[in-house]
């Protein structure tokens, strides 16, 4: 399956906002469990340093006149184990007692006096933390107490570790879940893609359901259905000024053809040739403005009525009654094969002027003095013209009214599609210098497909 690169984006982009949103509460997650450990570290120590001053008070108590140096020495002795080193200092910050690994006295003594927490380290680089809290009221003693930080580092450094190694992780999973997610987000648009196809230029009538209140998809139908009512004008403008274009076409072309018809019995010798030429071109022009017509009708995707029931055979006979002059003309003579009855529901004008069509490209391209024969078959309901001439093949139907280049002109391009248009298909098969050029009509002759346009 192609990767979508809307999908893509829209996926990328969510990926990001998550990411970010992500980073921010990560950071801040960061920043509150490492503010935690730090303060249940201070807070421990602050509470063993309270106790501590506790004891060395109740030392007092016990001796009033041995003094605070001796009641903190007598009380250290008697204390727990440290775990790090506990110091009894008076009111200038000198030490009194003190009880704990040489090292981490040193750093206790070495830490600013004016600081009531500090931070520093020990041999090796060991970070500890230095907490001083007043004695008992009215004592004059400070206890410090120095404990490790290392936990807390480590958990910070843990924690920062996990958010470095889970952020492209989440990064990664962000954007195949948005990918994934954005198909549904993206249904209103394949529904207005499926909505847009389904209108055939036949119904630009119809109109695309817009709801209230509207959404940026509505607003993409809404301006769908105003560019339908332009091309709907634009249709009905265009087939009004073609019919108009060809009667004034068609009249003067009458004209001529009925005062050349008049004339030609009467005229002189002379003038006779010229009269003929004359009314032999009038015909011709008169054909080509309707194809013409025909082509344009068909391009501009109006309905075509296809309700009435034509004879195929009896309108057979009638265009080669129409058409014996125009052989005689061109050196040919029209034969019938077999005609059997052939009934078709359809458009009676344009099934003539296919069949015009047809006997005429016959007759233009065929070798002179050879017969064009007519011919339908009602088992296979085809209507099929012969002659013999050069063999040749239609290119593939693209767009009514750009002929392709070995097509047999504009004629046959109308004729495929008239066939379309009731359902069926043009064929042409040549074999032994013979063209047989077959209008197919389907069997179901009520199910007439849709134009092409």
């Amino acid at each position: 399956m192609a990767v979508s690169r809307l999908r893509l984006g829209i996926a990328a982009w969510f990926a990001v906002a998550f990411l970010a949103g992500l980073v921010s509460l990560d950071l801040s997650l960061y920043g509150y469990l490492r503010y935690q450990a730090s303060h249940r570290l201070t807070r421990d120590l602050g509470t063993l340093g309270r106790s501590l001053g506790r004891a060395v008070a109740f030392e007092l108590d016990e001796a009033p006149d041995s003094g605070v140096a001796w009641a903190a020495r007598d009380t250290l002795k008697e204390w727990v184990a440290p775990p790090g080193a506990y110091l009894v200092l008076d009111s200038v910050g000198g030490v009194l007692a003190s009880r704990g690994d040489r090292a981490w006295l040193a750093a206790a003594t070495a830490a600013p006096r004016h600081e009531a927490v500090w931070d520093g380290a020990v041999a090796a680089g060991r970070p500890v933390r230095r907490v001083v809290v007043p004695g008992p009221a009215g004592r004059g003693f400070r206890v410090a107490v120095l404990g490790s930080a290392e936990l807390a580092a480590a958990e910070s450094q843990n924690l920062a570790l996990w958010l470095a190694v889970s952020l492209p992780l989440v990064l990664l999973l962000g954007l195949a879940g948005g990918y994934l997610l954005s198909r549904r987000a993206l249904r209103p648009i394949r529904e207005l893609e499926q909505a847009i196809a389904a209108i055939s230029p036949e119904a630009l009538h119809e109109r695309l359901s817009v709801q209230v209140p509207p959404d940026e998809v509505d607003g993409v139908r809404a301006q769908v259905n105003v560019l339908l009512t332009r091309l709907e004008r634009a249709r009905e403008s265009n087939a009004l000024f073609l019919r108009q274009a060809a009667n004034q076409i068609r009249t003067p072309l009458t004209l001529v053809m009925g005062e050349a018809s008049l004339a030609l019995p009467d005229a002189p010798a002379a003038v006779r040739p010229v009269l003929a030429r004359i009314l032999r071109a009038s015909e011709q022009m008169q054909r080509r403005v309707a194809d013409l017509f025909v082509m344009a009708e068909a391009r501009t995707g109006a309905p075509v009525p296809l309700d009435e029931a034509v004879d195929v055979d009896g309108l057979l006979l009638e265009v080669a009654d129409a058409a014996r002059a125009r052989a005689r003309q061109l050196g040919h003579a029209l034969a019938f094969g077999e005609v059997e009855p052939l009934e078709v529901r359809g458009n009676r004008a344009l099934l003539r002027e296919a069949l015009l069509e047809l006997v005429e490209n016959a007759l233009t391209h065929g070798e002179p003095g050879t017969p064009v024969e007519l011919g339908t078959s009602a088992a296979a309901r085809t209507v099929t013209v012969r002659n013999a001439g050069r063999a040749f093949a239609l290119e593939p139907l693209e767009d009514v009214g750009n002929p392709a280049p070995r097509d047999r002109g504009l004629g046959l391009m109308i004729v495929r599609w008239i066939a379309a248009t009731h359902g069926g298909r043009l064929e042409v098969v040549a074999h032994q210098g013979v063209n047989a050029v077959t209008l197919q009509f389907p069997h179901d002759s009520t199910a007439a497909s849709t134009p092409p346009t």
